[in-house]
């Protein structure tokens, strides 16, 4: 594991990227001031000051905000649902994106000062995040038989569990790590315990790609001698024990799902109150119905989960008290809510997929390519990705590695 070789022009932008990571925890108790906030401008004016690119970055942000007002003022004026502009809540979305922009210029920033060692200190700085984030998970799935809630909302730091898994698969697939199979045996674990069925698919789709992508160098033809038997085998079998010592089946919590919802396409009643399954199902036909409804111009930040409170039968109460619902898909939220720009920012996404697939196999590449095949599974679990800044961090790091290298 890489040590991080922090300097003084590095160590603060590490210290607010950490507060970022940990915003919802690392708090003043009984109040809305988290350190990340405290810090947020310091860190943002640092990068404008000596990055280059974060004025680029901030520039885009204001004009995706300008164009976003847009889209949700008009689709406030004009639908039939009776949904009205609540700016308050408007301008609480407008500072989730710039907290957002502000983890991405620190993170192009930390590339732009320290350039020869921004790649190492990023990674080892993410894999002692990761560390921390499995040990959390698995204390919360153990202890939350007994009432008792260790972290707020457990599919957010199941979703960064599965975004910094692959900085430990590489080297347990490429060179059979026995410390990096040991953490992700434990990260399995914890998503297992912790009921993240989405992020365990989206880790085990990761690691299978990462075998397909290492099996076979696309560069020089090339066939690697590995024995990537070894790995799933003993995921397995560490998910078997905690089968025998727990009585829990993992097929039960994903058939479990299947089993309650009803797939009746004419009347979309899908069971949203029993089964999570049922929801998302609801989700996905209310969102693309809702697409071609507003003709994939967006219609502003917040508003599709309203959409979901006014359109959705059977949902639970709690969720009917509350303006807004959260879509659990951020992929189509992006895309409704955002329109022409989301869709402008899959298309990139996929081309420099495409891009990555072409180009010979580093630690990076494969990193990349698992990353983003994988995340349209593992993000569906978190409730809001918006203030999940571990992901965004390392969707920046990708993209900026990647294009170097």
């Amino acid at each position: 594991m890489f040590s991080i070789r922090i300097n003084r022009k590095t160590a603060f932008l590490y210290f607010a990227l950490f507060f970022a990571i940990y915003n919802d925890i690392i708090r003043i108790p009984y109040s809305d001031f988290t350190a990340f906030r405290l810090v947020q401008p310091i860190a943002l004016l640092y990068a404008f000051a000596v990055g280059k690119k974060s004025k680029f970055i901030i520039a885009a942000y204001a004009g995706i905000m300008a164009i976003n007002f847009s889209q949700y003022y008009f689709f406030t004026s004009t639908n039939a649902l009776g949904i009205t502009s609540d700016y308050s809540e408007y301008l609480s979305y407008i500072y989730f994106y710039f907290c957002i922009t502000t983890v991405f210029c620190i993170v192009t920033t930390l590339y732009e000062i320290d350039p020869q060692n921004a790649e190492k200190n990023f990674i080892s700085f993410i894999r002692k995040i990761g560390i921390i984030e499995i040990a959390l998970v698995l204390a919360h799935g153990f202890i939350r038989a007994h009432g008792i809630l260790l972290v707020g909302n457990i599919n957010n730091h199941g979703a960064t569990v599965a975004a910094i898994v692959p900085f430990f698969s590489i080297n347990a697939v490429r060179k059979r790590k026995v410390s990096d199979i040991i953490v992700i045996i434990f990260a399995v674990l914890a998503l297992y315990v912790g009921d993240c069925k989405l992020c365990l698919i989206g880790v085990f789709i990761q690691i299978a790609v990462m075998m397909l992508l290492l099996a076979r160098d696309v560069k020089d033809g090339s066939r690697n001698s590995l024995k990537i038997g070894y790995l799933p085998i003993l995921i397995l079998f560490v998910l078997f024990g905690v089968y025998i010592f727990t009585s829990t089946e993992l097929g039960a919590l994903i058939f479990k799902q299947l089993s309650v919802a009803t797939f009746q396409f004419g009347n979309k009643e899908y069971l949203s109150t029993t089964s999570s399954l049922g929801y998302r199902i609801n989700v996905i036909i209310l969102g693309f119905e809702w697409l071609v409804r507003s003709w994939f111009l967006g219609i502003g930040m917040g508003n599709f989960g309203k959409i979901i409170r006014f359109d959705i039968p059977y949902l639970a109460p709690k969720w009917i008290e509350k303006g807004y619902v959260s879509p659990h898909n951020t992929p189509l939220e992006l895309l409704i809510e955002f329109g022409p720009i989301a869709i402008a920012a899959y298309i990139y996404i996929f081309k420099r997929l495409i891009s990555a697939l072409k180009k010979k196999r580093t630690d990076i590449n494969v990193i990349f390519i698992a990353e983003f095949i994988s995340i349209w599974v593992w993000i569906l679990n978190p409730s809001r990705i918006t203030t999940v800044y571990s992901i965004w961090a390392i969707i920046a790091f990708l993209f900026i590695s990647n294009r170097e290298n």
